[in-house]
């Protein structure tokens, strides 16, 4: 075969295109580890996307300087091509045996990939410049009219023998972890040896052998594309969607059960309330009678102490009520889903559920609609009720509303005694307080609802000041002033 030449001018394209698909594979490679990089850390496939790319260039090079091309880094021949020909293998071979040992072992290091780049462009500079500088002093690799030099073949030995300690390293990896990849590399590098021999046959720079040695070069990379590719994308995809389809199924089983355990609880929570709620009515029947004999022992014919007793039994069944009254109003905290709520029209349905007496509310909550739990209105009936009862000589009690950073800021302040201030945290506590001690932990529970905040602000001795802040995303403008006060959360 090597009697078989072909004329410079048919086999340069085809020498090139060869050579350029190659130059495509190895840059291929190069950017898929270089840009996994970032989100994996992995050093070691850095450095082998880095080699890549010094084997890409040096093809490059070698195809701009192949006999018969334009001059690119001087008069074109065979000696600078051969050597750069000889480079890139080496290279690429020392590479395949360091991929074959590491296999699966990933370096997590702190390796900037600026550096290895500038490590790249040093080590094509030492080589491709080595090679020009000494071109004329470098012994002949091929002997125009002649053939091989022993130091030609030699060095495509050296090659063969490094793909051979390396797929039998890959083909050892493919049967112990049956990966695919590894077999693709076996395969590659197998066809890679078939390609040295083509190497070490061919008299002319031009015949059968050279370009059967190229076609197989063409194979070889193709299964060495297929093999990374495999490996670092197509596998990784492959595990993201069985990983994916998992999570969907699980998704599905887990909302097929939420729904089941939602309507058992329904249920279990409806049954709850029924009985709660006849609980409620009896204790009242029975609250009924009790205060009326307490009424009846106040009344009638009997010493001061009994009328005492009487006094408290009252005070006790009107305390009795209130708490089966709050009962009855926790009962509805979060039972249905938060709604928007025109501020001024809560207020104003709140204030006509309040003895105000002489006490005047001041509002300036202007067109702020929050996203709250429908019993809002019921808490801003225990604050104003609050003032009242624990404020002494108040005389008015004033709503404002406004935007900050925080989101929208709620105040509520009176002129009353204020709270103390050992006191301004313990006020939200569950049973803290003069009378059921449940107003203002009620407060704080309805406004947790939709991650609203209540805290005291005020000065004792001045009055209270109750600051609430509803997060962005829970209040905005009212688009109709005429609307109603409750409106759906999808309106949004």
């Amino acid at each position: 075969m090597s009697s078989i030449v072909m004329p410079a001018v048919e086999y340069l394209p085809v020498h090139t295109m060869l050579e350029m698909f190659t130059v495509a594979v190895c840059f291929a490679i190069f950017m898929v580890l270089w840009s996994s990089h970032r989100y994996t850390g992995n050093a070691t496939s850095l450095i082998f996307g880095a080699t890549f790319a010094t084997v890409g260039v040096i093809h490059v090079v070698h195809a701009l300087t192949y006999n018969g091309m334009p001059d690119f880094l001087g008069p074109t021949g065979v000696k600078l091509p051969t050597y750069f020909w000889i480079a890139a293998r080496i290279d690429f071979a020392v590479m395949m045996v360091a991929l074959a040992f590491l296999g699966n072992r990933q370096s997590i290091i702190g390796v900037r990939r600026d550096i290895v780049f500038v490590g790249i462009c040093v080590f094509l500079l030492i080589v491709i410049g080595s090679i020009v500088a000494n071109a004329d002093s470098l012994p002949d690799l091929v002997v125009v009219g002649v053939g091989l030099t022993q130091l030609k073949v030699a060095l495509e030995c050296l090659v063969i023998a490094l793909f051979v300690v390396a797929a039998l390293i890959f083909e050892r990896a493919a049967v112990r972890e049956r990966s695919v990849s590894y077999s693709l590399l076996t395969a590659a590098l197998a066809v890679g040896v078939f390609e040295e021999i083509c190497f070490t046959l061919y008299g002319s720079v031009y015949d059968a052998f050279n370009l059967l040695g190229h076609l197989f070069g063409l194979v070889s990379f193709m299964l060495i594309y297929f093999a990374l590719f495999a490996r670092t994308v197509a596998i990784p995809y492959s595990s993201l969607e069985t990983v994916s389809r998992a999570l969907r199924e699980s998704k599905d089983q887990l909302e097929a059960r939420v729904k089941e355990r939602t309507k058992a609880l329904a249920q279990t929570n409806k049954k709850l309330n029924l009985l709660s709620g006849l609980t409620r009515h009896d204790i009242r029947n029975e609250l009924v009678l009790l205060t009326g004999y307490t009424t009846l022992l106040e009344k009638g014919p009997s010493d001061p102490d009994s009328r005492s007793y009487a006094a408290r039994l009252t005070e006790s069944a009107k305390k009795i009520d209130a708490l089966l009254e709050f009962s009855k109003e926790y009962e509805m905290i979060g039972t249905e889903a938060p709604v928007w709520m025109n501020l001024s029209e809560a207020l104003g349905h709140a204030k006509t559920t309040v003895g105000l007496g002489p006490v005047s509310v001041v509002a300036d909550l202007g067109d702020h609609v929050v996203l709250a739990d429908k019993m809002l209105e019921r808490a801003l009936h225990n604050l104003m009720d609050n003032s009242i009862r624990h404020g002494g000589e108040v005389s008015s009690i004033t709503f404002r509303a406004h935007e900050s950073a925080r989101g929208l800021e709620l105040t509520v302040e009176d002129d009353g005694t204020g709270v103390p201030l050992q006191e301004k945290e313990r006020i939200f506590e569950r049973g803290f307080g003069r009378n059921t001690g449940l107003g203002l932990y009620f407060v704080r529970e309805v406004l947790a609802i939709t991650g609203a905040t209540i805290h005291e602000r005020g000065t004792a001795g001045k009055g209270a000041m109750f600051e609430m802040v509803f997060p962005q995303g829970t209040h905005r403008r009212a688009q109709n002033q005429a609307g109603a006060t409750l409106s759906s959360p999808s309106d949004t």
